[in-house]
């Protein structure tokens, strides 16, 4: 055996091994992923909400911004129907003053009565902001808006 053939079966053995190690710190990522979130769903879930089905990997934006792959003719915004899209989901759950909609795997919670907006903000526990809030301290600081 020389060694061109020693080094092509050790090139085959490099391959599956390195495939092997993505594939395994994959799987321990989902893990990691989804003992981390086990607690946000299943409070998250008990909020009124569409229920999702397990190939709804996108959430509802799969069902609010299905418009978004539709032809249209018009000089609207495609943002305007997005806006659209979720008033009509909120409309749905006017009465439990609360809902939740999934966006791929984050809940985001919409509250939308004042009686329910005054018993968060007088909970005593301090209310931890999503990261998307700190993308708008540079442009509007700390604020009502984002404290």
């Amino acid at each position: 055996m020389d060694h061109t053939e020693l080094l092509g079966s050790n090139k085959e053995y490099v391959s599956s091994f390195l495939l092997t190690v993505v594939l395994l710190s994959l799987l321990l990522y989902f893990i990691r992923f989804y003992i981390g979130t086990r607690h946000v769903v299943k409070y998250a879930n008990k909020l009124p909400s569409l229920k999702l089905r397990f190939y709804h990997v996108l959430g509802h934006v799969s069902l609010l911004f299905s418009h978004r792959w539709s032809k249209r003719n018009t000089d609207i915004s495609p943002h305007v129907y997005d806006l659209l899209a979720l008033i009509g989901y909120n409309s749905m759950f006017l009465k439990n003053k609360i809902t939740n909609i999934w966006q791929i795997y984050y809940p985001f919670i919409s509250i939308y009565h004042a009686d329910t907006v005054e018993v968060v903000l007088n909970h005593s526990t301090e209310l931890k902001k999503a990261w998307f809030y700190e993308l708008l301290h540079p442009w509007i600081g700390t604020g009502l808006l984002t404290r």
